[in-house]
């Protein structure tokens, strides 16, 4: 048992890899305290604050909007500063909340005494993946390769000056110093730390697929309607965060589409529920990795009590019926397999319920709702989020 509880409270997410390995021999990550806003302000400084002084330095800071200037692009603040410090600063709230949920498969417990040392190995591959340096690597590269990607799409796709391109000698729009450690050195940061968390939900996606094929202690009369498994519909939830962030991403892209007039009212709610589905879809998935045990226990356990309640009212209407029993007045009195019957047949399995669709939801569509926001008009655009928030 003990064993178990250390297995637990040993995993976080976050921890664990090269990039947690340097940080903690520049002294920014300390078991023994809490450095996220040391880390987020130093990645913040390094993202968002050097080509704010290197566009300081090359004018292209401030100045009208036309002109794009750097404290005026959506994309800078959005990504290099927002992003970039929630990735930092949301680590022990997702961490926490996943720590949570896995504790209770252990504390009820969920998973049999057959299956425990089963669990404790998946937990164990579970940490050997958030560790690889392998896995970490390719996170890298594609980061890298976005990077590289981003920066063919700024170029070829700008046609105006602003502080990432500025017309050279000939006219020809070249990379500012500030435009190229903003797309290759901050980008890097961006898609490396989106990469990484992306990576920790596969991590999260498997672990909950190797548990769902445990022996696991389910009950259909469990309170929460769901055998005991409601809980992991708190996933959703966990990540809630990273959806939020990856929408600062998307957000200044949508506002660029509105302000140049390619976006409707109706394209623009179209994207909206387009990338609010992509979002639930993907949160979803690995909750359904439990819907065929619990389809399982629902219909073994409506069969078998189906079953007595058939054999024993029909024995005692048969007893009624030869006149070896008295016939009672009154209703008849209930078999004890009903009470599991209309359990199973209320039970819920699928576990993404609508306590964690609200919450997600928002997450996902504020950042676009407010980037609709600097074209239409607010009502409208409030309108449009309650649609499809409360669906």
């Amino acid at each position: 048992m003990q064993k178990d509880r250390d297995v637990v409270l040993d995993f976080d997410v976050n921890e664990g890899g090269p990039f947690v390995a340097l940080m903690e021999q520049l002294n920014i990550w300390r078991q023994d305290r809490d450095t996220r806003i040391q880390r987020a302000a130093i990645l913040v400084a390094l993202a968002w604050g050097v080509p704010l002084i290197l566009s300081v330095f090359e004018e292209h800071a401030i100045g009208p909007v036309e002109a794009e200037p750097y404290l005026l692009s959506l994309n800078a603040w959005a990504r290099y500063f927002l992003a970039v410090g929630l990735f930092v600063l949301t680590e022990k709230k997702v961490a926490d909340m996943l720590r949570s949920i896995l504790g209770r498969f252990f504390d009820a417990p969920i998973v049999a005494e057959s299956s425990r040392d089963e669990a404790v190995r998946a937990v164990t591959r579970a940490l050997e993946r958030r560790n690889s340096r392998g896995a970490e690597g390719v996170i890298l590269v594609i980061a890298a390769l976005a990077t590289l990607f981003t920066s063919q799409i700024v170029l070829r796709g700008s046609v105006e000056p602003s502080w990432i391109l500025q017309p050279d000698s000939e006219g020809v729009l070249r990379f500012t110093v500030a435009g190229i450690w903003g797309i290759f050195i901050s980008g890097t940061i961006f898609f490396f730390l989106l990469f990484r968390w992306l990576w920790r939900f596969i991590i999260w996606s498997r672990l909950l697929s190797d548990f769902s094929n445990l022996d696991l202690r389910l009950a259909v009369q469990h309170p929460d309607k769901s055998g005991g498994l409601g809980f992991i519909g708190l996933t959703p939830i966990a990540f809630a965060p990273l959806v939020f962030v990856v929408s600062l991403w998307i957000a200044p892209v949508t506002a660029q589409l509105l302000a140049r007039g390619e976006l409707t009212t109706t394209a623009f709610t179209v994207v909206m529920a387009a990338w609010l589905g992509f979002v639930h879809i993907a949160l979803a998935l690995p909750l359904l990795t439990f819907t065929e045990p619990l389809e399982e226990l629902k219909k073994r356990t409506m069969r078998i009590t189906g079953a007595q309640a058939t054999r024993g009212l029909y024995e005692r209407e048969e007893l009624q019926r030869s006149g070896e029993a008295p016939l009672p007045s009154g209703p008849a009195p209930a078999f004890p397999p009903s009470g599991n019957y209309a359990a199973a047949d209320a039970m819920s399995t699928v576990l993404f319920n609508r306590a964690s669709i609200v919450p997600v939801s928002l997450a996902a569509l504020i950042p676009l709702a407010l980037a609709g926001a600097t074209q239409f008009p607010f009502r409208e655009v409030l309108q449009i989020l309650k649609k499809l928030v409360l669906f």
